[in-house]
């Protein structure tokens, strides 16, 4: 113990010393301590620079995100909904023709629009798994011995891969 503090006594006394030394070399040299001064000068300024690129890269980040947003709300189609014109009725009323034909109408258009939409994500998913079996001669391989066994382990899994962006990769 009474070691450990000899060494601490020793090691501020060292330090000193170097202080010293440093400051008695800097006054030897005065060319060198102006040297030193432009150098400061030069790690000051290239600091600043540094600083505004920084802040330059946060305002340019900024504004790609308002622009990201500004796209994706343009990108959304504005879907006006029908007024629903048989929720106000009361359902002792009696339908007529044309209405009903209307009912039918809107809801065969629903009915198109979901078996397009699974077509076509069934197109997208059959095309991905033509384009992965182009891409990795192995794909069958993997999907059959490796993804199966583990879907069937996790149907969490089942559910994650069938939801993600790309199912077949």
């Amino acid at each position: 113990m009474e070691e450990n503090q000899a060494e601490n006594v020793q090691e501020p006394v060292q330090q000193e010393q170097t202080q010293e030394e440093v400051t008695s070399q800097q006054a030897e040299s005065p060319q060198q301590s102006h040297a030193d001064g432009s150098a400061s000068k030069q790690k000051l300024q290239a600091e600043i620079n540094w600083e505004q690129a920084r802040q330059a890269l946060q305002m340019q980040k900024a504004e790609i995100e308002e622009l990201r947003q500004r796209l994706a709300q343009q990108a959304q189609p504005k879907v006006e909904e029908e007024p629903d014109e048989f929720a106000d009725m009361d359902p002792s009323d009696y339908v007529t023709v044309e209405k009903a034909q209307k009912l039918a109408e809107k809801k065969a258009k629903i009915a198109a629009k979901q078996i397009v939409g699974e077509y076509m994500q069934q197109q997208n998913l059959e095309n991905d798994q033509a384009r992965m079996r182009s891409k990795h001669d192995d794909y069958d391989y993997v999907i059959e011995n490796y993804a199966i066994p583990l879907i069937k382990q996790d149907p969490a899994l089942a559910h994650k891969i069938q939801t993600s962006r790309n199912p077949a990769e």
